[in-house]
């Protein structure tokens, strides 16, 4: 890395030309400041209150914070420093919230670093200086100079002020401080060191001596200026600039303030965190919400704060059901969602970027596509843990698959809240042992809902549409039916003992005729999808 610590920049040069650099560098302090007397200076602490119009943001920079502050000479500087035929090129004002700009606010809260660490030295007994206030105005100087500088190595010379750089250094006091300090009490300084002592003692003010010893020993001045710089007791204020990328350092001082006042550096962080706050409290940040043919995705609000609390609600289509949801940032960062405790509900905390919200949906059962007549049977059937589908890792509800004697009674079995089971009901059924189904079937037969004959039970075999209907119907205490099986164009194949339930149960709507057809088909096997319709509206029946 480049690194480079400068007051006069120490390349080789004529003594003329160092002389100069000094001069443009230190010397120039002693001119007065620019006549600012017409504005009283702005308290501190004085800065104007949030209000309902506050429209600054990030990318506003240090500009909208001086705006904000009232630090009119500061705004000047920075408004009129494109113009500058020093420093202007260097100036991007459309790119304040860069971070390769001194004006970013990251960047200027940074450069507060440099001037609290300037003043723990200036605090140390032997040197015995006082604390340096913080100038918006000399601040504002600071970051022009910086952005300047980043991009020459050099000091710009645009302004009146006392100034350190320092390049590729992460603390710029290892050079301006430690190492100079060093060579200011060494050998090589000795004589500047004693000409500029007998200054002090002759009753001349620290920067009087240093101005007459940077005249009388340049190049030694020339190598401990930034050292003098900081310890100067006859400064009062200063300001500051850093940029991040490459460590890039500048720190300015002057002898009294600017009309727009001066704060301690604890006062000045105080202020910009409260400019900060209200910034991050008035930038909103878009949110979009994709949706899908497979589902939509709702949220609370299309745009928000950082820090806000994003409620997103989930609503797959029916047949589908939420596979994934991803929140993600517009610079890549995924950003935590967290249920909340309600059915495909999720919050997520605002970042300070846009996000988009995307969920993906799913098929509920590979086999259960929308459009086909079951669909919503078979949807309510699972929302209401009738009947789920298999667990046999498929993801499949198998709509067509024949309903055995056994899965009849292990479905009614669960729709009653699978009370405690009777097992002395089996006995004399040869066919059912200990199985998945002993504990539904003992209740169906303790009921009389199913029975079996023989000593047979027949579990697995497959039950037929008039028998289902049986059972229902046994379990409405077997009620008078008003159906007509002669409106059906295979009525009349109903068997004599299902009459009665299938009269019933075509009366109050729970089983009709095929769409096509007309047909009932009493004797036809019983399918799951049929056996989830025909619970369906059995319940809806009950329900009205």
């Amino acid at each position: 890395m480049h690194t480079v610590q400068c007051t006069t920049c120490r390349e080789e040069r004529p003594l003329v030309a160092v002389l100069a650099a000094l001069m443009a560098a230190l010397a120039i302090v002693l001119a007065p400041a620019p006549a600012l007397a017409d504005d009283a200076p702005t308290a501190p602490g004085d800065a104007p209150a949030a209000e309902d119009d506050f429209d600054y943001t990030y990318d506003d920079g240090s500009l909208g914070f001086f705006e904000w502050l009232g630090a009119k000479h500061a705004v000047a500087v920075i408004e009129d420093a494109p113009s500058n035929p020093i420093v202007g090129a260097y100036q991007d004002l459309d790119n304040m919230g860069s971070t390769e700009s001194a004006f970013n606010l990251d960047n200027m809260e940074k450069s507060l670093d440099i001037i609290e660490r300037c003043n723990d030295l200036r605090a140390l007994p032997e040197n015995n200086a006082g604390e340096l206030l913080v100038d918006p105005y000399l601040m504002a100087i600071g970051q022009v100079n910086m952005n300047y500088s980043r991009n020459n190595t050099a000091h710009s010379g645009a302004y009146e002020v006392a100034e350190n750089l320092a390049w590729g250094y992460p603390d710029p006091f290892t050079g301006w401080y430690d190492a100079e300090k060093k060579e200011w009490y060494g050998d090589d300084c000795a004589e500047a060191r004693s000409y500029f002592e007998s200054l002090l003692d002759s009753d001349v003010t620290f920067n009087n001596a240093f101005y007459y010893t940077a005249n009388a020993y340049p190049e030694e001045l020339g190598r401990t200026g930034h050292y003098l710089n900081v310890i100067n007791p006859d400064y009062e204020v200063t300001g500051a600039g850093y940029i991040a990328p490459g460590s890039c350092s500048e720190q300015a001082f002057y002898f009294y303030t600017s009309n727009d006042g001066s704060y301690t550096v604890s006062e000045f962080r105080a202020l910009l965190a409260e400019y900060r706050a209200l910034v991050d409290a008035s930038v909103t940040y878009q949110i979009t919400a994709t949706s899908t043919p497979y589902g939509r995705t709702w949220v609370s609000t299309s745009w928000a704060t950082a820090g806000t609390v994003v409620t997103v609600r989930l609503t797959p289509n029916y047949a589908y059901e939420v596979d994934d949801l991803l929140v993600e940032a517009k610079d890549g960062r995924i950003v935590p969602t967290t249920p909340t405790g309600n059915a495909n509900e999720y919050t997520f905390v605002m970042p300070d970027v846009e996000v988009t919200v995307a969920a993906g949906y799913a098929l509920r059962f590979n086999d259960v596509h929308p459009g086909e007549w079951f669909v919503d049977s078979v949807m309510w059937a699972a929302d209401n843990g009738v009947m789920g589908g298999y667990a046999n890792g498929t993801g499949n509800f198998g709509p067509n698959d024949d309903m055995q004697r056994a899965q009849v009674a292990s479905v009614l079995y669960k729709r009653a809240s699978e009370p405690e089971a009777d097992l002395s009901a089996l006995e004399g059924y040869v066919d059912v042992g200990s199985d998945w189904y002993t504990s539904a079937v003992a209740w169906a037969v303790d009921n009389g809902v199913i029975v079996g004959d023989s000593g047979r039970f027949r579990p697995n075999d497959v039950a037929t549409r008039q028998e289902f209907v049986t059972i229902l119907w046994r379990l409405e205490s077997e009620p008078e039916g008003t159906g007509d099986l002669a409106d059906y164009p295979d009525g009349s194949e109903t068997s004599d003992w299902a009459r009665a339930a299938m009269e019933w149960a075509t009366g109050v709507g729970i089983i009709n005729g095929n769409a096509n057809t007309g047909e009932i088909d009493p004797t036809g096997k019983l399918n799951r999808a049929q056996a989830a319709t025909i619970i369906m509206n059995w319940t809806q029946l009950n329900q009205d």
